[in-house]
């Protein structure tokens, strides 16, 4: 068994957080079924999921550009430059010799 799981905390916080989960994917079905229900059109079913997966795709994009403009990538450009020119570098190589 996992050493985590011995403290009583995390293990009730983690099946808290899998009962979140459980229930939001029942939600999502239980809204599909009853407008697919109520219209019989797989196009507004189509749009409700597309409502539910829009916003969190949304706020990904946006914590993330804002996560990748805090990052200092300073210290690590010349390595990757380093290596990419190695890289096509040796590709030239192979391509004049064949």
């Amino acid at each position: 068994m996992y050493s985590a799981l011995q403290h009583k905390p995390f293990t009730l916080f983690w099946y808290a957080r899998i009962s979140t989960a459980v229930a939001f994917q029942m939600l999502g079905v239980a809204v599909g079924w009853q407008v697919y229900s109520l219209t019989n059109s797989a196009l507004y079913l189509g749009l409700v999921g597309l409502a539910q997966f829009l916003p969190m795709l949304l706020l990904i994009l946006c914590l993330s550009a804002h996560q990748i403009s805090l990052a200092n990538f300073s210290p690590v450009l010349p390595q990757r430059c380093s290596v990419l020119y190695l890289l096509s570098s040796s590709e030239e190589s192979e391509r004049s010799l064949s």
